[in-house]
């Protein structure tokens, strides 16, 4: 017969005093008004290991062994793109045991590995990976007090309705859509270019870019936002970052920044998780998302108004996160780091 509930610690408690006391079992059977065999399995126990809590329990046999465990790992480290249905069919094709996915996703919990979004980042080659573990091992030794000399700067594209990134909502499975399940798109979003830069106090001038964007034209950005900028902060102490976009790398780019005795960051390629401006372009996206600006003329104040409400906190956070980037960086051993 099954056993259907526990009996109570309290019960168990007055078996064994009313035993003590004299009484038989059937005598506190009737008594406690519970079984004869409750009584006896209950003292006998008692008599076993000198106490009423419950013993250890065996439960259910495990579906996998230790080296099955060990497989699951190895099957989904070994694989880009491997799931636990996929690995679930594999330990089937080879015979090892049939599972579940569920038991699968089980036993990866148990070894640490959890589901997680992948993150989209740049495509590295050998010579993007050299020469950004490079820059790691150049710049390690840099303190915050270092990282504090730098200007990080960088263009970004701001959308009217926010960026196409992740949402996630909740939906029951035959439950037809509603507006809130789904996220509306168009064709052609109103959208900005925007030039900005920043360091461990505050933000700079931020500019929008009209039309398309030339080594003219970022020269202009040069002269007019970011060199008076500059020469406020730092007066000429002071090492400027910019990436490797061909418009930055152009001659008369170079000759120009040269002529204002510029002292460039030798920045490597395909490295936004390096440089902490993309942080500051995404709290920004956020601030503006959350305006819910729905007109394209209220979108320039817009931006402008949350890029200035950024404060230095924040700045000088992001700036004093550079010497653990350069420290994972080196641990990678030039691959992404997780910023």
């Amino acid at each position: 017969m099954v056993k259907t509930h526990e009996t109570s610690l309290s019960v168990r408690v007055a078996m064994k005093t009313l035993k003590d006391e004299g009484y038989s079992s059937r005598a506190i059977a009737e008594k406690l008004n519970i079984s004869y065999s409750t009584v006896n399995y209950s003292l006998r126990r008692f008599n076993m290991s000198d106490s009423h809590e419950n013993m250890p329990r065996s439960g259910r046999p495990k579906a996998t062994t230790t080296k099955i465990d060990r497989e699951i790992v190895v099957l989904m480290e070994k694989s880009n793109e491997c799931n636990a249905v996929d690995i679930a069919e594999r330990l089937a094709e080879l015979n090892a045991v049939y599972i579940s996915p569920k038991t699968v996703r089980r036993r990866l919990h148990e070894a640490g590995l959890h589901g997680r979004s992948i993150l989209k980042k740049p495509l590295l080659t050998k010579r993007h990976i050299k020469a950004r573990y490079k820059f790691g091992l150049q710049h390690q030794s840099w303190t915050v007090t270092d990282w504090k000399r730098v200007l990080f700067s960088d263009e970004t594209k701001m959308n009217r309705r926010g960026s196409d990134g992740k949402v996630w909502t909740w939906r029951r499975p035959s439950e037809p859509l509603k507006a809130k399940h789904v996220k509306q798109t168009i064709k052609h979003d109103d959208s900005v270019m925007l030039w900005g830069c920043f360091n461990s106090t505050g933000v700079g001038e931020l500019h929008v870019i009209e039309g398309i964007m030339n080594s003219n034209i970022y020269i202009r950005i040069l002269s007019d936002h970011m060199i008076p900028f500059s020469r406020r902060l730092f007066q000429n102490d002071f090492i400027f970052q910019q990436d490797n976009d061909p418009k930055h790398k152009a001659k008369k780019v170079l000759a120009y920044l040269a002529s204002r005795d510029i002292v460039l960051l030798d920045w490597p390629s395909q490295s936004p998780d390096l440089n902490p401006i993309e942080n500051l372009w995404h709290k920004l996206k956020t601030l503006v998302n959350a305006e819910k600006i729905n007109k394209k003329a209220d979108l320039v104040g817009g931006i402008k108004r949350c890029w200035e409400s950024i404060g230095g906190d924040y700045c000088r956070s992001l700036v004093e996160s550079m010497p653990r980037r350069m420290d994972e960086l080196v641990r990678n051993k030039g691959q992404w780091t997780h910023y």
